[in-house]
C-alpha cells in the first residue's frame, strides 16, 4: 500500500494530518485497514472521520 497522507477530522472540524496511512494507526492505536475503510466509504472510525489528503 502506498504511503498516502491522511487526515483525522474531529467532530468540531479540527484536523490532524499524518504523513502516511501507516503512521496514523500507529499514533492512534487503530488498525490500518479500519482507517483505509473509513477513508474509502466516508465512515467514522473511533469517533473521527478520516480522509486521504487531497480529498478532505
Amino acid at each position: 500500500m502506498p504511503n498516502k497522507p491522511v487526515i483525522r477530522i474531529y467532530p468540531d472540524g479540527t484536523r490532524t494530518h499524518y504523513p502516511s496511512v501507516k503512521q496514523a494507526p500507529e499514533a492512534n492505536g487503530i488498525g490500518m485497514s479500519q482507517i483505509s475503510t473509513a477513508c474509502l466509504f466516508e465512515w467514522k472510525c473511533h469517533g473521527f472521520y478520516w480522509r486521504k489528503a487531497g480529498e478532505a
